[in-house]
């Protein structure tokens, strides 16, 4: 039972309950959106391109935010999700790229311009089968594209996009994919390892040739998913067990990485996703 409330100076409001008391944030800085607010499945990405939210969902396609913006005393009825038209099935990455939102879908690579969808490049079993994408930061005119079992590259040409091909040995569904400033390119993956590479746009033209460096649970790394993130100008590899690492160069070898804190390198929390506010 409420038996007493009040509001704060901060506008927040105060319960006083048979068991203590209670404070609400109202307005509230949070928005929460589900299947009643009209978004089905789980959100596996989200990006914010030309001022609109879209949202990547497992198994119906996407979905963006209209009327982005702040609402009132926490009331989210002016915002209204609306689903992207032309995409049926599970989408896992976002990526904006010059005038359109890329899309990495079941289906394949698909292009996004305001709230229309087109199938760009076609999913082919054991080919070419899209979980992630990324800018490439050497050349505007190519993607890094992580696969079900493998990595590519993938390249737009005269309004047509191609695939460069698979690294040949490069296995592993890659869900995660860091670039550096040096060339460098990590991969995590879902098979308890992680796949190092160095690019650059001369080597293209024999990209499926590319040699890359794998590192597992002998190279220090736990058992399990391993994820990478960009974290202060490195790579910051999130564990399903162990929390946090990283990569010392010298000794080649994966060690706890405490620089956010011992909580997160001793196992009592789980850490899964890394983003850094810009």
């Amino acid at each position: 039972a409420i038996w007493y409330s009040f509001v704060d100076q901060q506008g927040g409001l105060w319960l006083a309950l048979n068991d203590g008391l209670a404070r609400i944030e109202i307005p509230s800085s949070l928005t929460y959106f589900d299947d009643k607010a009209g978004l089905d499945g789980k959100v596996q990405d989200i990006k914010r391109f030309n001022g609109t939210l879209y949202f990547a969902t497992s198994p119906s396609g996407v979905y963006c935010l209209q009327n982005d913006g702040p609402g009132t005393m926490g009331v989210e009825s002016e915002k209204q999700l609306v689903k992207i038209n032309g995409i049926e099935t599970q989408c896992w990455s976002l990526l904006p790229f010059r005038d359109r939102l890329l899309v990495a879908a079941n289906s394949g690579l698909h292009e996004i311009r305001g709230a229309k969808s087109k199938l760009v490049l076609k999913t082919e079993r054991g080919v070419f089968e899209p979980s992630v994408l990324a800018e490439f930061k050497q050349d505007e005119n190519y993607v890094l594209a992580g696969l079900y079992d493998g990595f590519t590259i993938l390249k737009e040409q005269n309004g047509r996009w191609l695939d460069l091909g698979k690294i040949k040995g490069l296995s592993g569904e890659v869900r995660t994919i860091v670039e550096l400033d040096n060339g460098e390119v990590w991969l995590g993956t879902r098979s308890g390892n992680v796949h190092r590479l160095l690019l650059a746009h001369s080597d293209l033209t024999n990209f499926s040739e590319s040699s890359f460096e794998t590192f597992d649970a002998t190279d220090g790394l736990p058992p399990g998913q391993i994820q990478v993130f960009p974290l202060n100008n490195r790579v910051a590899f999130t564990t399903e067990s162990k929390g946090l690492y990283y990569f010392e160069e010298d000794s080649q070898r994966f060690l706890p990485d405490t620089s956010l804190g011992k909580q997160f390198t001793n196992g009592s929390i789980d850490v899964e996703l890394i983003a850094q506010d810009s």
